[in-house]
């Protein structure tokens, strides 16, 4: 079975490769050795009908998604293996990348066809709004509203931890690279922040998904903390204190984020339209467009919005506007108390 199974992971990582711009590199030959492996699982998908080995060749197929390159969310199982031709020549039409001498190659069927409108929206996409690529699915994926993406990838990583139990390791690397993936989509951070807000839906869930929730943080603060580029940060300031009522580490993050924000402010001195002698300004000016004082205020005034937060921030600014006579934190405050 095992030389089955190296098999039926050539053809998965093919079909991986089916959904990224590597298809770019792709030819006639190409195409045709790729149909001829999807014809090969669709022949062990026939041939292991009503076997006793089924259930335990399609946990294998599964467990296999971790292990591919490039990573991907891609749900591959023995009975989706009948289709193998099928999903494979979907994943082709619907991407953009696929060159032409390639989709003539491709065999039209009641499924799919190279001229369906829904297909087609796909090359109006650009790459990094192409989520549903990553997550190996149709491009109606893109109608849904992040949240609902972010429920449906968390579903995903429960299924594939539950069979990854034997290879933790392998599988909080994986979860590494998803996430890391992730970010580099329009709105893959808004994403990740709607996972960490997944409800458990079943108790048997409750501790795999607390686990992914708590991996997926030390992820993030190893992504965000210190790092003004990182797009977390961009993400609508309701999502971000959400999430920090929700997981009080997350918040800390948040709050270490803003507090060196707040540290990097200075002054700059002058009469000013609205009629105040000064006003703050990031030190560093390739900074201080992105990171302007307003915004930070923004993010001060939502926090405070939120009653459990401001008991656990007001404190701090407190404490560090007494540091100095003048100083930012002061102005923080009178904003966000009056």
């Amino acid at each position: 079975m095992t030389g089955v199974v190296k098999n039926i992971y050539t053809y998965a990582n093919i079909l991986s490769a089916s959904n990224t711009e590597c298809v770019k590199q792709w030819d006639q030959h190409s195409i045709r050795n790729a149909l001829r492996w999807a014809k090969y699982c669709m022949k062990v998908e026939e041939e292991t009908r009503h076997k006793v080995f089924r259930d335990d060749l399609n946990k294998q197929i599964q467990s296999m998604t971790i292990l591919l390159k490039p990573v991907s969310l891609l749900n591959l199982s023995i009975d989706r293996l009948k289709d193998a031709s099928t999903i494979l020549c979907k994943s082709l039409s619907q991407n953009p990348d696929t060159p032409v001498e390639v989709l003539k190659e491709l065999p039209e069927t009641d499924d799919y066809t190279l001229q369906d409108d829904r297909l087609t929206k796909s090359k109006r996409l650009a790459p990094a709004d192409r989520l549903y690529q990553f997550v190996c699915e149709d491009v109606a994926f893109m109608e849904h509203s992040q949240k609902y993406q972010a429920e449906f990838i968390m579903h995903r990583l429960v299924c594939l931890q539950k069979i990854s139990i034997s290879s933790q390791h392998r599988y909080d690397s994986f979860l590494r690279k998803v996430l890391s993936e992730l970010s580099k989509y329009t709105h893959g951070w808004t994403v990740i922040l709607y996972m960490f807000l997944t409800d458990v839906t079943s108790e048997e869930n409750y501790d795999i998904i607390t686990g992914i929730k708590c991996k997926m943080l030390q992820i993030v603060s190893d992504m965000a903390s210190g790092n003004y580029s990182c797009g977390i940060w961009k993400c609508e300031y309701s999502l971000l204190c959400n999430v920090s009522v929700c997981d009080a580490s997350f918040f800390d993050i948040y709050v270490e984020h803003l507090l060196r924000w707040a540290e990097d402010m200075e002054p700059v001195y002058g009469l000013f339209e609205n009629g105040d002698i000064y006003q703050w300004r990031h030190k560093d000016q390739e900074l201080s467009h992105m990171y302007s004082c307003t915004e930070l205020q923004n993010h001060f005034l939502n926090i405070f919005q939120m009653k459990m937060l401001r008991r656990k921030l007001e404190p701090k600014l407190i404490n560090f506007s007494k540091q100095t006579f003048f100083n930012i934190y002061k102005d923080l405050l009178k904003l966000c108390c009056s």
